[in-house]
């Protein structure tokens, strides 16, 4: 059943996904271009979404392209396993 407050019945899942899927993105950026601050604020609000598992939740939320997605010689981005984060 859709929340009252929902607009497609599953914007939880969408937004977790959207985080997860732009924190793995921010980690793959030359250090110079990363905004650290918002990959902080993205694993507290995963956390606070997931709950006591939300890395792992988290890690099979996001959506990286693998190597095998890529085409025209683009590199692949990296996994990541939101191991470096408490």
């Amino acid at each position: 059943m859709m929340r009252a407050d929902e607009l497609t019945g599953r914007d939880g899942y969408i937004i977790a996904q959207a985080l997860a899927t732009t924190y793995a993105l921010i980690g793959t950026l030359p250090e110079r271009c990363r905004e650290e601050s918002n990959r902080h604020d993205i694993a507290l609000l995963l956390r606070a979404m997931l709950g006591p598992d939300w890395k792992l939740k988290a890690h099979h939320l996001r959506h990286v392209l693998s190597e095998g997605e890529w085409g025209s010689g683009k590199a692949p981005l990296h996994r990541d396993a939101f191991e470096d984060v408490g």
